[in-house]
C-alpha cells in the first residue's frame, strides 16, 4: 500500500501563496485596526479637554472663552489659575493632572534618535509651527497656539471655515490632538479622498485604510468646550460632523451649568412699538397689546429668546434647591435650601424666572421659587406684564 504526502515543491508553493496573502492583508487588518483605535482615542481625549474646562468653571469661575493673556513657552509650565495667570497653560495646569509641559512643537524629542516631533498637515490653515505642547496621562499629545485668548464663539453661531480664519474670531483657537504620542505615523486624520476641511460640516468618509492611517486630529477651542475643527474630525461622529444629539447634550450640559448662573432683575417694560420693531432679531413671536411688556424686556436684556434658560432648566434647577421633584407636573415640594441655591441665585426664594418660552402675545412661562415649593407657572398665571420677574442670560455663560 503506498502512502501519500505532499511533495517538497508542493508546500513551497503552498507557504509562498500564504505568504503573499498575509502580505496582502494584515497590513490592512493592522491599519483597521489602528484607525478604530485612534478615533476611541480622539474621543477620550477630548472628554478630558471639555472635563478641563468644566472643572475649571466650577473652581475658578474660567474657561477657554476666559482665557486673556497669551501663553509664554518659558513660563507656561509655572503658571496657574491661583496665581492670576489667565493663560491656556494656567487651565491645563490648574485642572488637569498627570500632564507633562513638553515645550515648543519642533523642539521636542522625535520617534527616531536625533530627530524632531513634526506632523504632516493636510488642512489649508492649519499651522502647528508654534504651538505649545503637553503629554497627557495616556501619551497623547496635545498642542495649542500660545496667542490662543478670549476663545469665545458669539452665542446663535456654529464653527465654519470663516470663524475658524478669522484673526478676530477663532484662528488662533485652533490646536491639536495627536493620540499616538511622538511614535509615528504622526500624519493628520483625512477623508478618504485624502483631503480634509476646516469646512467642518463638508461631507466626509474617514480614511480607515492604506499608506499612514492618520493620528492627528486638528480641534478648536472656545468657551467651556472642545470640538473637531475638522470634517475628517468630526466624521468620527457621523456623517462629517457630530449627531444633533451630541451637540444638543454640550448646549444643555453648558446652559445647566448653574454655578454660573446669574439672576437679574428686569425693571422697565418693553413698548408695543420697540418690541415690533426688534421681534424678529430677538425671536419674539408676538408682541403685546400695550406698552407694559416684560418678559420682551428680558428677552431684550439676554440679546435673543435662545439665551434664555427653558422651562426644563428652570426645573432642572428647581430640583437641585427642593427634596422632592415630580417629573411629570415639574413641581417641586419641600424647604426651599438656601445652601443649594448658586452664589449668582442669592435672593431667589419668593421670586420667579422667566423662560424662554412664549405662549402668546400677552403670556409667558416661567418658574416660581416659593418657600416650600417651585411651581411652573403659564399664561393662566401671570402676564408678560408681571413686574418683578427676574431673568438668567444663559447665553452668556
Amino acid at each position: 500500500m503506498k502512502s501519500r504526502a505532499f511533495t517538497l515543491a508542493e508546500l513551497m508553493i503552498t507557504i509562498g501563496i500564504v505568504g503573499v496573502v498575509a502580505a496582502i492583508t494584515i497590513p490592512t487588518l493592522i491599519q483597521n485596526s489602528n484607525s478604530k483605535k485612534f478615533s476611541t482615542l480622539f474621543k477620550k481625549e477630548l472628554s478630558t479637554l471639555n472635563q478641563a474646562a468644566i472643572s475649571a468653571q466650577a473652581q475658578y469661575d474660567m474657561d477657554y472663552g476666559s482665557i486673556t493673556s497669551e501663553s509664554a513657552p518659558s513660563t507656561c509650565e509655572r503658571d496657574k489659575f491661583s496665581d492670576s495667570s489667565a493663560t491656556m497653560c494656567a487651565l491645563f495646569n490648574s485642572t488637569l493632572s498627570a500632564k507633562n509641559y513638553m515645550g515648543v512643537y519642533g523642539q521636542i524629542s522625535g520617534p527616531i534618535l536625533f530627530s524632531k516631533y513634526k506632523i504632516t498637515t493636510t488642512t489649508e490653515g492649519f499651522d502647528p509651527t508654534n504651538f505649545l505642547i503637553y503629554s497627557m496621562a495616556d501619551g497623547s499629545l496635545v498642542g495649542f497656539n500660545p496667542n490662543a485668548k478670549r476663545c469665545s464663539l458669539e452665542s446663535g453661531k456654529i464653527i465654519n471655515k470663516s470663524i475658524l480664519t478669522d484673526e478676530n474670531g477663532l484662528k488662533n483657537c485652533i490646536g491639536f490632538i495627536d493620540v499616538n504620542g511622538v511614535s509615528l505615523p504622526n500624519k493628520e486624520v483625512t477623508c478618504a479622498d485624502g483631503t480634509s476641511s476646516l469646512d467642518a460640516d463638508n461631507a466626509c468618509t474617514l480614511k480607515t485604510t492604506g499608506s499612514k492611517v492618520g493620528d492627528v486630529y486638528p480641534v478648536v477651542f472656545h468657551d467651556g468646550t472642545v470640538e473637531p475643527a475638522t470634517n475628517a474630525g468630526r466624521s468620527q461622529f457621523g456623517a462629517g460632523r457630530m449627531s444633533d444629539e451630541e451637540l444638543e447634550a454640550q448646549r444643555i450640559a453648558k446652559r445647566r451649568d448653574f454655578t454660573k448662573w446669574k439672576a437679574e432683575p428686569v425693571t422697565t417694560p418693553m413698548t408695543k412699538a420697540d418690541c415690533e420693531a426688534k421681534k424678529e432679531s430677538l425671536g419674539i413671536k408676538n408682541c403685546r397689546s400695550d406698552d407694559n411688556d416684560y418678559w420682551a424686556a428680558a428677552v431684550e436684556k439676554c440679546g435673543g429668546v435662545q439665551n434664555l434658560p427653558t422651562w426644563d432648566d428652570l426645573y432642572e434647577l428647581a430640583k437641585t434647591i427642593y427634596p422632592t421633584c415630580n417629573d411629570l407636573t415639574k413641581t417641586c415640594e419641600g424647604e426651599f435650601d438656601n445652601s443649594k441655591a448658586p452664589a449668582g441665585l442669592s435672593g431667589l426664594e419668593y421670586s420667579s424666572l422667566w423662560s424662554s418660552r412664549e405662549s402668546n402675545n400677552h403670556h409667558a412661562y416661567s418658574m416660581d421659587f416659593q418657600h416650600s415649593r417651585a411651581i411652573p407657572t403659564n399664561y393662566n398665571s401671570f402676564g408678560r406684564n408681571t413686574s418683578g420677574f427676574k431673568v438668567v442670560c444663559v447665553g452668556d455663560l
